[in-house]
C-alpha cells in the first residue's frame, strides 16, 4: 500500500470514529494520517539535501537553517535538528529586528523547544533550552511582579502570584544546591533538609514549576545525594509501611523530643512526596509508584494533623502538618490517579476510574477556603495555590470521569445514560475551567475540553458560541504568561482550531444554514474537521 493510500485509509478510519462520537480517538487517527502523508522519509531526505545546499551557499540564511532543522527532525535526527534550530536562532540580527523578523525568531525558538521536548521524553527528563530563557511562565510572572504589586488588590487572582511564590522557592533551592556547602558545616542534616524543603514546597505550590536545564542528570544526582543524607542523619523512615512510620515517630518523640521527631517526620514525608513526583515526571511516568508514595505522605500528614497531634502547634510538629500541605499533596496524587487511568477513552480499569472520581469529589468538598488558609498566610499566591487550584483540578477530574463514562455508554449504545454523562462532563469541565484564574493556561484549555462534549450533550449553537467567546477571551489573557509554554506543547494550535470553528458557525448563521436554537450535532463537527484539514 502506498503512503498516500495509507493516509487516506487512516483518514477514513478517523471519519468512522468521528461518526460514532469518539472524537479524541478520531483526532488521533487524523493526526496519524497527516504524519503518514507528510513524514515520508524520502521527502525529508530530499528536503534536507535542498536545505543543505542553501545553507552551504549562505550559512546565515535563516529560512534554510530552519528547513534543514525541520528535515532532521522529520528524520528523527534530533541532535542535528537542535543544532540547526540553534543556528537559525543565532542567525538573526542581535538588535533592531523588524516585526516580521521578531515573529520569525520567536517561532524558531518555539520549534527548538519542541525538539527539546521530544529529546527529553525519550530520555525520561524534562528539560528546557537556554533559548527559552525569559519566555517561560515563571519568567513572565517575574516580569509582571512590579505591575501586579502596584495594582494590588486588583489582579490578586492572577496565575502569576502562584508562579512567583513557587519560583522563589525553586530558585532558592537551586541557588543553595549550586553554592559551595559551608565548611565546616555544623548541621549537615539541616543543610540538606532545607534544600529538600524548598523543592518540595515549590512543587506543592505549583507543580508546573519543575524544570531542568542541560544539567538535568547532575541535578538529579545531587538532589538524590542530599535526600539520602537527610534520611541518614535524621534517621527517617521513607521506605517503611505507614503504621511503622507512626509507631517510630511516636517513639522518637517520646524518647528524644520534638526536634528529633520533627526532623525525621519532615524528611520522611518530603522524601515520599518528591519520590512520587519524580516517579511521575522524570523516571518514566510510573503513576503507580507515585500513588503509593503520595498515599503514604497523605496518611501520615492526616494522622499528625487531625489525630494524634491535633492539639500540638505546627511549630513543634512541623509546618507540613497543616491543611495546605494535605490538600497540595492530594492534588499531586490526583494527577497520578489521572495518569493511571491511561489515554484510552473506553477501556479504563474500573477500580482506577472509580478511585479518581471519589478522590476528586472528596477534594472538591474538602479544599480549605480562603478564610482558613489566610490564618496561615494571606499572600495571594498561597491562597490560590492551596485553595483555588486544588478545587479547580478536582472539578475537571470529575468532568473526566463523566467523559469516560459517556464514551463507555456510547460503546454499549446506552444513549440516555451517555447523554447524561456527557452533560455532567460538560458542566464540570466548564465550572472547573472557570475556577482557574482567567490568565492561567488551564482556563481556556478545559473550555476546549468542554467544547468536545457539546455534540453529544444536547448543546445549542448559542451555547457553543458563548463557550468559544469565553475560550477566546481567556486564551488572550493567558498568552502573556503562558503563550510560549502552550506553543511548545502544541496547545496553541488546538485552540486556534476551536476559534476557526467559531468562524464557521457565524458564517453558517449568516447564510441561514443553522439557527442559534439548533443543536450542534456530531456530523457538523465532523464536517468542520474534515474541511479544516484540507
Amino acid at each position: 500500500m502506498s503512503d498516500l493510500a495509507r493516509a487516506q485509509e487512516l483518514k477514513a478510519e478517523g471519519n468512522a470514529l468521528f461518526g460514532k462520537g469518539k472524537y479524541d480517538a478520531a483526532s488521533l487517527k487524523y493526526g496519524d494520517a497527516i504524519r503518514y502523508d507528510n513524514r515520508n522519509a524520502i521527502l525529508f531526505v530530499e528536503a534536507k539535501g535542498d536545505a543543505q545546499k542553501a545553507v552551504d551557499l549562505d550559512p546565515t540564511y535563516v529560512k534554510g537553517l530552519g528547513r534543514l532543522a525541520a528535515a532532521y527532525n522529520g528524520l528523527d535526527e534530533y541532535e542535528e535538528s537542535l543544532r540547526y534550530w540553534k543556528k537559525a536562532v543565532n542567525a538573526f540580527p542581535k538588535e533592531n529586528l523588524t516585526a516580521a523578523e521578531l515573529r520569525h525568531k520567536e517561532q524558531c525558538i518555539i520549534e527548538l523547544q519542541k525538539v527539546h521536548n521530544t529529546v527529553a521524553q525519550t530520555g525520561n527528563l524534562m528539560a528546557f533550552s537556554k533559548e527559552m530563557q525569559d519566555r517561560m511562565p515563571w519568567d513572565r510572572a517575574k516580569a509582571l511582579e512590579q505591575q501586579l504589586e502596584a495594582a494590588f488588590p486588583d489582579g490578586q487572582e492572577s496565575s502569576a502570584w502562584t508562579l512567583l511564590r513557587a519560583a522563589k522557592l525553586w530558585d532558592r533551592g537551586m541557588e543553595a544546591m549550586r553554592s559551595p556547602e559551608p565548611r565546616p558545616n555544623p548541621d549537615e542534616g539541616q543543610y540538606a533538609l532545607s534544600i529538600l524543603a524548598d523543592f518540595t514546597n515549590a512543587v506543592l505550590t505549583e507543580p508546573r514549576i519543575f524544570r531542568l536545564d542541560q544539567g538535568a542528570l547532575q541535578w538529579l544526582n545531587t538532589y538524590e545525594a542530599l535526600q539520602k543524607r537527610a534520611v541518614r542523619l535524621y534517621r527517617a523512615w521513607p521506605e517503611v509501611p505507614v503504621e511503622t512510620i507512626k509507631r517510630e515517630a511516636l517513639r522518637r518523640q517520646r524518647t528524644e523530643g520534638w526536634d528529633a521527631a520533627r526532623a525525621a517526620l519532615e524528611t520522611t514525608v518530603r522524601t515520599n512526596i518528591m519520590t512520587g513526583y519524580l516517579a511521575d515526571k522524570v523516571a518514566g511516568s510510573d503513576p503507580q509508584i507515585a500513588i503509593r508514595r503520595y498515599d503514604t505522605a497523605v496518611e501520615v500528614l492526616k494522622w499528625g494533623t487531625h489525630d494524634v497531634w491535633q492539639d500540638v502547634s505546627t511549630a513543634e510538629k512541623g509546618e507540613l502538618f497543616s491543611e495546605w500541605a494535605i490538600i497540595a499533596t492530594r492534588r499531586l496524587r490526583l494527577e497520578a490517579l489521572r495518569s493511571a487511568c491511561g489515554d484510552d477513552l473506553v477501556n479504563v480499569p474500573e477500580d482506577r476510574l472509580v478511585r479518581l472520581y471519589e478522590e476528586a469529589q472528596s477534594m472538591e468538598r474538602e479544599t480549605p477556603d480562603f478564610d482558613t488558609l489566610s490564618e496561615v498566610d494571606d499572600e495571594p499566591g498561597f491562597l490560590s495555590a492551596f485553595g483555588l487550584y486544588p478545587k479547580a483540578r478536582a472539578l475537571c477530574m470529575i468532568g473526566m470521569y463523566h467523559q469516560r463514562r459517556g464514551y463507555q455508554c456510547a460503546q454499549r449504545a446506552e444513549s440516555i445514560d451517555m447523554i447524561d454523562h456527557f452533560v455532567e462532563s460538560f458542566g464540570h469541565f466548564c465550572v472547573g475551567a472557570g475556577a482557574y484564574p482567567q490568565d492561567d493556561e488551564m482556563h481556556p484549555w478545559f473550555l476546549h475540553v468542554a467544547l468536545q462534549m457539546t455534540p453529544m450533550g444536547a448543546s445549542t449553537f448559542a451555547l457553543v458560541l458563548y463557550l468559544l467567546d469565553q475560550l477566546r477571551s481567556t486564551a488572550q489573557k493567558a498568552a502573556p504568561i503562558w503563550g510560549y509554554y502552550q506553543a511548545t506543547e502544541g496547545k496553541d494550535q488546538v485552540l486556534a482550531t476551536d476559534l476557526r470553528l467559531e468562524q464557521k458557525i457565524r458564517k453558517d448563521l449568516a447564510e441561514g444554514k443553522i439557527t442559534l436554537e439548533d443543536y450542534i450535532r456530531p456530523d457538523y463537527m465532523q464536517s468542520f474537521h474534515e474541511s479544516d484539514m484540507m
